[in-house]
C-alpha cells in the first residue's frame, strides 16, 4: 500500500467531517497542478527530468545564481571604470614635448584661453620672473606652464606649474616621491614634503593639478601659507 494511500485512510479515522472535506479539495488542487507534491516531504519534483528537488536547495540555486550574476556585473562594471579612467589619463614624456622660454605668464594664458587657473599675481612687485612653457610637439598644445617669481616679502624663489587633472609629466614624478605628508586647506587635500634642497607641494583644484616648488627647505606652515595664498 502506498504512502499517500495510508495517510488517507488515517485521515478517514481520525478527521471530523470538515478535515475531510480540506483533504479533498487539496487532493483535487494537486491532481490538476503541473508539479506533482510528495506530501510526505517539503519536495516538488521536476516534471521533464523526474528529479526530486527540495525547496530549500532550489532556493540555493536561485542564490547562488543571483549572487554569481551580481559578482560578474560588479567585476564587469570596475573594469569599464578601470578602463575609461586609463583612456581618459595621458602621460607625456620628454620624446612628447618641447620645452622653452616664454613670455607668456599664467594669467595672460588663462585670460587668453578663458580658463580659471590659480596664479600668484605678484607680476607688478617681483624683481625676477621667467616662464617655461610646455607644449606637444604633435597638436602644439600647451600641457604646462612653469612661472618662476621672487617672494619679494621671503626673497625665496617659488616656481608654480600646472596641468590639467588628466595630464601626466615625466618631470613631476618627483613630486610623488617627495610629497608623503597630507594637509587640508580650505577643504583642499594638499601633498606637501621637502626634500634635501627643495620643498615641494602638489594639489588638485577645480580640474588641474598645481605643483609648487620652493627653492628652501621650509617648515609646514610657511609652505603651505603659499598654498592659502592660492586659494583665497
Amino acid at each position: 500500500m502506498s504512502r499517500e494511500k495510508k495517510v488517507h485512510n488515517y485521515i478517514e479515522r481520525v478527521s471530523t467531517p470538515q478535515q475531510e472535506e480540506n483533504w479533498k479539495q487539496i487532493q483535487a488542487r494537486v491532481q490538476s497542478s503541473e508539479i506533482p507534491v510528495n506530501f510526505t516531504t517539503d519536495t516538488e519534483v521536476d516534471s521533464n527530468r523526474g528529479d526530486v528537488v527540495t525547496l530549500s536547495r532550489r532556493k540555493k540555486i536561485v542564490i547562488s545564481f543571483a549572487t554569481f550574476f551580481l559578482l560578474a556585473a560588479t567585476v564587469l562594471l570596475t573594469c569599464l571604470l578601470l578602463l575609461d579612467n586609463k583612456s581618459n589619463t595621458r602621460y607625456c614624456t620628454v620624446e612628447d614635448y618641447t620645452s622653452e622660454l616664454s613670455n607668456l605668464t599664467i594669467k595672460e594664458y588663462a585670460q587668453l584661453n578663458n580658463k580659471d587657473i590659480l596664479y600668484f599675481d605678484w607680476y607688478n612687485i617681483t624683481e625676477n620672473s621667467s616662464n617655461i612653457v610646455f607644449e606637444l610637439i604633435e597638436s602644439k598644445e600647451i600641457i604646462s606652464i612653469s612661472e618662476t617669481m621672487m617672494d619679494m616679502e621671503t626673497g625665496y624663489s617659488v616656481t608654480l606649474s600646472f596641468t590639467d587633472n588628466k595630464t601626466e609629466i615625466d618631470f613631476f614624478a618627483i613630486y610623488d616621491t617627495v610629497c608623503i605628508s597630507d594637509a587640508n586647506i580650505n577643504n583642499v587635500n594638499v601633498k606637501w614634503g621637502v626634500g634635501t634642497f627643495r620643498s615641494y607641494v602638489k594639489f588638485e583644484y577645480q580640474g588641474y593639478k598645481y605643483y609648487l616648488e620652493v627653492d628652501d627647505t621650509l617648515e609646514q606652515d610657511f609652505l603651505l601659507n603659499y598654498v592659502e595664498q592660492l586659494l583665497a
